[in-house]
């Protein structure tokens, strides 16, 4: 079975402080290619380190940024590095990708802080880190609602959420 990977989007973990900002991202990971978009996922609870998302404009280099980046020392941090579970923009089911500790839930009410979605989480499992993303809000203040990213404390628990 060929195990290539079908999208250019990378995750990023175990960010060192010191890659505060999605400049800085961008400036680590453009030596390998050109970066389309970039997002840092910052811990604001100070419970372990950031992670981040960086799409490629190819496969190539997003496969070369992981082989360099993978392991590599940066700052204090060593890093995770290997191609996201999901590209950003993929919908496909026959993509779909083998189940992963990260969550993204959307519609959530647009005025959801951080607390309330790790409340909302906890009853499936510990919750290592989550964050809102947006409001949803748009349009006259109309909108589908909140989206964030919650990462679980294993596939099981984050499987649990989804059922629950």
């Amino acid at each position: 079975m060929d195990q290539s990977p079908r999208h250019s989007n990378v995750y990023l973990a175990n960010l060192p402080p010191s890659i505060d900002s999605e400049a800085g991202l961008r400036n680590l990971c453009s030596t390998y290619g050109t970066v389309e978009s970039c997002r840092i996922v910052r811990n604001t609870r100070g419970e372990g380190k950031s992670f981040a998302f960086c799409k490629f404009g190819t496969i190539a280099e997003a496969m070369a940024a992981i082989a360099a980046l993978n392991n590599a020392q940066v700052g204090s941090s060593v890093l995770e590095v290997k191609i996201a579970d999901a590209d950003a923009g993929d919908r496909n089911p026959e993509l779909l990708a083998p189940p992963s500790d990260n969550l993204y839930a959307k519609n959530l009410p647009n005025t959801i802080t951080e607390d309330e979605l790790r409340s909302l989480f906890s009853p499936c499992g510990s919750v290592i880190e989550c964050r809102v993303l947006h409001s949803g809000a748009g349009r006259g203040g109309e909108g589908a609602g909140a989206g964030a990213l919650i990462r679980m404390s294993s596939v099981s628990k984050a499987s649990q959420a989804i059922q629950h």
